[in-house]
């Protein structure tokens, strides 16, 4: 199918209330009910956080016939995940490979710090994740938009919505993880530059459609076309740097990871950027994990909600 009725086809999917569904909240998550209109913020105040993409290697990935089996399990590997989160300073992350048993030993160790959306609703949903801190940050609202993963299978992946809790700046978290091509799946690409349609056209309407601040993060398994894609047809900029203007796409400087953190042009600031390659991240996952300080500091006034007013529904072929 021609890209551009791909994009047309990913923006009428958005039109049409993003394509979003409604899924569980945890517990240790648990917000006010949604209202149909944002809140206002009437201060001056900066708002300031760190956010991070991190793939956390889902537990298969190191079990016995894994492809990194030498490595520990899922359970510590997240314990130590929960260790690099303390240390770094991290407020809200987009967890790429969080699989049911890495969740459930996130819950029991960081749950009182931590909030997860969607989390353990299904073996496909949970394993992108946004978590933030509950003293950082309060949750207002979480959907989900379907995602091509490997095979053109349709993944569930999270938009939420969060309120500060120091200022009550509001601010959309979206992340993804995209399909890369390997032996077992040669044509991640096609599958691929569909789920870039989709986040593009989706960061697009969330920017343009609510004015207020959006993050994107993920796992694209992209580089310079992936960053291009969405510059050029959404009004973000990365936290590594790049720029589009009058046409040309000029990507951040290499080495540039395939994980992704992403804002709005004109709504925050990023600062000290860090492609985190440390000896704990290593003993965490084959990825490097990016992470940057976010400032915003205007003032963002009340506008329409997207999201539908729907009740949480659980996947009924969760596998749990």
């Amino acid at each position: 199918m021609p890209r551009s009725l791909l994009r047309s086809a990913a923006l009428s999917v958005t039109a049409l209330t993003l394509a979003l569904t409604g899924a569980l909240t945890l517990p240790t998550a648990t917000a006010a009910p949604s209202s149909p209109v944002l809140a206002k913020r009437t201060d001056r105040e900066r708002t300031e956080f760190r956010i991070s993409s991190f793939n956390v290697l889902g537990a298969s990935h190191t079990r016995s016939r894994g492809r990194h089996k030498r490595m520990a399990s899922g359970q510590h590997r997240i314990r130590l995940a929960v260790r690099f989160l303390d240390r770094r300073g991290i407020d809200v992350a987009g967890l790429q490979e969080f699989q049911m048993e890495q969740f459930a030993e996130f819950v029991r160790v960081a749950g009182d710090r931590f909030g997860v959306w969607p989390g353990g609703v299904s073996r496909r949903t949970v394993q992108n994740s946004v978590i933030w801190r509950l003293d950082q940050f309060t949750f207002v609202n979480g959907h989900t938009v379907q995602v091509p993963y490997h095979d053109g299978v349709l993944w569930d992946m999270p938009v939420v919505l969060l309120r500060h809790n120091v200022t009550g700046q509001l601010a959309f978290f979206a992340n993804f993880h995209n399909p890369a091509t390997n032996r077992k799946h040669r044509d991640g690409d096609v599958w691929r530059a569909r789920a870039t349609d989709i986040e593009t056209a989706l960061a697009n309407s969330l920017a343009r459609e609510t004015g207020l601040p959006l993050f994107v993060t993920g796992d694209m398994n992209e580089r310079e076309k992936y960053f291009c894609e969405m510059v050029s047809n959404a009004p973000m900029k990365a936290a590594n740097g790049g720029r589009y203007r009058r046409g040309v796409c000029t990507p951040p400087p290499r080495p540039m990871p395939v994980n992704w953190i992403f804002g709005v042009r004109n709504k925050a600031k990023f600062s000290d950027y860090v492609r985190d390659d440390s000896r704990l991240v290593n003993r965490i996952t084959d990825h490097f994990v990016v992470h940057a300080d976010v400032s915003i500091g205007a003032k963002w006034q009340s506008v329409p909600s997207p999201f539908p007013e729907t009740e949480p529904v659980p996947d009924p072929a969760a596998t749990y």
